[in-house]
C-alpha cells in the first residue's frame, strides 16, 4: 500500500484531537522530530509508534507500521480488527486509500474494456487491494456496530 496519500502517524495524533507540540511531549520527542516523522522525512522507531498508540488510542497504527515499514511485516496478517475509535477512524482511512488505489488501477486496465495479459499483475494487485479495502470495511462496520449497540442498547430496552 503507498503512503505518500496520508501520513498515517499524522492522522492518528489528529484524530486523537492532540496539537503536534503536546502530542511530541507526550512521546518525549521535539516537536520538530514529530514533524519529521509526520512529513516522512524520518523513520519513526517502534518505541515511539508504541507510546503513539498508547496516547492515540490505536492499535491499528502498530499494526500497520510493522506491516508497512519492517521487513516482519510480510509475516502479519491482512485482516485488521478495530478495537477503538482510533482504529476504527485509521482502518476507514486504510479502506479509502487501497479502494482509491484499486478504483484507479482497475479503470486504467479496464478503460478499452478488455483485459490484455501483460496487464494481468496490475489488475490481479488492484483485486488484492480492494479485499484489503473489504476487510477493513467489514471490520469498521462490525466495530460501529457493536459499539452502537453497547452504547445505545440501555435506552432502546
Amino acid at each position: 500500500m503507498s503512503n505518500t496519500q496520508r501520513n498515517y502517524y499524522k492522522m492518528c495524533r489528529e484524530t486523537a484531537s492532540f496539537s503536534q507540540e503536546y502530542a511530541a511531549g507526550l512521546l518525549s520527542v521535539s516537536p520538530r522530530t514529530l514533524s519529521d516523522y509526520e512529513n516522512d522525512k524520518a523513520n519513526v522507531p517502534d518505541d515511539v509508534v508504541y507510546k503513539m498508540c498508547e496516547i492515540y488510542d490505536t492499535r491499528q497504527l502498530a499494526m500497520w507500521h510493522l506491516k508497512n515499514k519492517s521487513p516482519l511485516g510480510e509475516f502479519l496478517p491482512e485482516v485488521y480488527e478495530p478495537t477503538s475509535v482510533g482504529d476504527m477512524v485509521f482502518s476507514l482511512a486504510i479502506a479509502m486509500d487501497t479502494s482509491a488505489e484499486a478504483y484507479t488501477a482497475i479503470s486504467t486496465v479496464m478503460r478499452d474494456r478488455k483485459l490484455q495479459e501483460e496487464e494481468l499483475p496490475v489488475f490481479l494487485e488492484a483485486i488484492k487491494k480492494a479485499k484489503e479495502a473489504n476487510s477493513n470495511l467489514t471490520s469498521i462496520i462490525i466495530f460501529a456496530e457493536n459499539m452502537a449497540k453497547k452504547q445505545f442498547s440501555p435506552l432502546r430496552d
